[in-house]
């Protein structure tokens, strides 16, 4: 059964606007066995999102749209503005560990407009982690859109050798632009062997939510609607929303390993999130000092 394995919610402040019941309504509707949540460089909405799904017997995934910084997550140059998109989903709960250590380092040492991750901290805490090559703003996708096939080869072999479970991301928006990317990309998996998996870039519940979306959009960038040179969700008007497996098929007809990989990479991923249990970490002291000694003295002294 095909799986939605790229999916922003309303916790994609300003840029999602599916808010998750109503989601897992939709997708319960839709007899959907599970779904992802990759909201932008955040997990704020992880366990909302990981209760609603439970209720309904539906497989929760919990993941994340990372942004990956083009050198080190603590240069904050003018190039530094533009880091690269990648799909990250927790296998197990390990992996759901390392997401939220990635996540939080992000924001305390790599932010700068985003909340970035970088290389370094990847290889950190890559552990329990399937990752995906991303949409069009990904490392491999820029290298393609740029003719640089063979740095988009380097940088897909990478992330194979570090996460193992690497899958070579196709996404299907009716961009024009877009065109000569998802052929590159289908070259590059076959001449390395990667496997492919489609997504659909799920931004809002249903078809007609387009317009409201588009709305957000405009407060998040403090524009109107009528500006004509505003930004806007490229490709197809209203085509991200949280589609059915037979609308995902008819977009990927001559591949239909795309659409059988989501629910392969579905039954790998098994996240528990166990509630009702206090989780404050042990601090550490110094020799010969209680905690409430210890504590006392960080206060005095401010």
């Amino acid at each position: 059964m095909f799986t939605h394995l790229h999916l922003h919610t309303e916790f994609s402040l300003l840029d999602g606007l599916a808010r998750i019941p109503e989601l897992m309504d939709r997708a319960k509707e839709m007899g959907q066995e599970a779904i992802g949540l990759t909201d932008h460089g955040v997990m704020y909405g992880a366990v909302q999102f990981y209760k609603e799904a439970k209720n309904r017997g539906i497989k929760p995934i919990i993941g994340i749209e990372a942004y990956v910084a083009q050198g080190s997550r603590h240069s904050k140059e003018a190039g530094d503005k533009q880091p690269y998109h990648m799909t990250l989903l927790a296998k197990n709960d390990e992996g759901y560990r390392n997401l939220l250590t990635l996540a939080t380092k992000a924001h305390l040492e790599g932010y700068y407009y985003k909340p970035r991750m970088d290389k370094e901290l990847l290889e950190a805490h890559h552990g329990g982690i399937i990752a995906l090559s991303g949409c069009a703003t990904s490392e491999v996708s820029r290298h393609l859109l740029d003719n640089r096939f063979e740095e988009a080869v380097k940088a897909a072999r990478y992330y194979k050798d570090l996460f193992g479970d690497f899958y070579i991301e196709l996404q299907e928006h009716g961009i024009t632009e877009h065109e000569p990317l998802s052929a590159g990309l289908y070259k590059l998996a076959q001449e390395t062997g990667l496997p492919v998996v489609a997504t659909n870039d799920v931004h809002y519940v249903k078809h007609e939510d387009g317009t409201t979306q588009d709305v957000l959009l405009c407060i998040g960038t403090n524009s109107t609607v009528q500006e004509q040179n505003r930004f806007k969700m490229a490709g197809e008007f209203g085509c991200y929303y949280l589609k059915s497996e037979a609308e995902m098929r008819a977009l990927f007809p001559e591949i239909p390993d795309a659409i059988d990989n989501t629910w392969r990479i579905a039954e790998m991923c098994d996240v528990n999130i166990e509630f009702g249990k206090m989780r404050i970490p042990t601090a550490e002291l110094p020799a010969g000092v209680s905690a409430d000694e210890h504590l006392a003295r960080l206060c005095r002294e401010g």
